[in-house]
C-alpha cells in the first residue's frame, strides 16, 4: 500500500511513500503547449505522468491518491486582502486538474480529493 499525494501546479510534484517508510518525489512532467502563447506556454504531460505514477505504484500493488481540491476563485479583495487567480492561471489549473484525473482514471487508481488549508 502506498500514499501518493500529487501538487497539479505546473510547477508541482508527485511524492509517495510506502508502509516500509520508501518514498520518493518526482516534479510534475511538463511540455510545451502546441498552442503555446505568451501566457499559456506550457502544460502537464499526461504520457509522463501515467509513467511516473506506475513507477510509484506497480499494478499489481494499492494506493491512496491524494490531490487538493483546487477550485477557480475570481481574482478580488476580501477583508483588505488580495486573493485568488488571474483567468488564464484557473483555466491552467484546471486543465491540470483534468490532465491528473484523466491520467489516473486510465491507470485505475482512484483520487480522494482533499480541501485546502
Amino acid at each position: 500500500m502506498r500514499v501518493i499525494a500529487i501538487d497539479i501546479g505546473l510547477t508541482g510534484a508527485i511524492a509517495s511513500v510506502d508502509t516500509r517508510g520508501y518514498s520518493r518525489i518526482d516534479d510534475m512532467p511538463t511540455l510545451l503547449a502546441e498552442e503555446a502563447s505568451k501566457q499559456a506556454k506550457r502544460r502537464i504531460d499526461g504520457h509522463a505522468l501515467a509513467q511516473i505514477l506506475r513507477q510509484h505504484v506497480p499494478v499489481d500493488d494499492t494506493a491512496m491518491v491524494l490531490m487538493e481540491d483546487v477550485q477557480a476563485r475570481p481574482f478580488g479583495r476580501q477583508n483588505g486582502a488580495q486573493h485568488g487567480n488571474s483567468m488564464q492561471s484557473q483555466g491552467s489549473l484546471m486543465r491540470s486538474r483534468g490532465v491528473v484525473e484523466g491520467v489516473a482514471d486510465c491507470l485505475r487508481l482512484k483520487i480522494t480529493v482533499v480541501q485546502p488549508q
